[in-house]
């Protein structure tokens, strides 16, 4: 989770497409993650609650909340993020 934040911080958008697999990559707009990560002003991220899941330790949920300012406004995206472990690596595979 924070090194894909890390990441829209940075305008790495070919690092959030690579680790981005499932339904999440089919839905995966990158000139709209691209807007995003060029406009805003990244003002932080705060972790609320790691969650494995209780039969398979290849998937885990993430809540978070990622602060941002975009023209002087400030703003937060609130989300519940899904992530699955592929080949020793973390994909975010949803969220909500």
């Amino acid at each position: 989770m924070r090194s894909r934040y890390t990441a829209y911080t940075q305008c790495n958008i070919d690092y959030i497409e690579a680790t981005t697999r499932d339904a999440a990559l089919l839905d995966f707009d990158r000139e709209q993650a691209l807007q995003l990560a060029k406009n805003s002003t990244w003002l932080g991220l705060k972790v609320l609650e790691y969650k494995p899941h209780p039969k398979d330790a290849d998937q885990a949920a993430v809540k978070f909340d990622a602060y941002f300012a975009i023209n002087g406004k400030q703003g937060h995206i609130h989300e519940t993020s899904k992530f699955k472990r592929i080949e020793r690596k973390w994909y975010y595979v949803d969220g909500r």
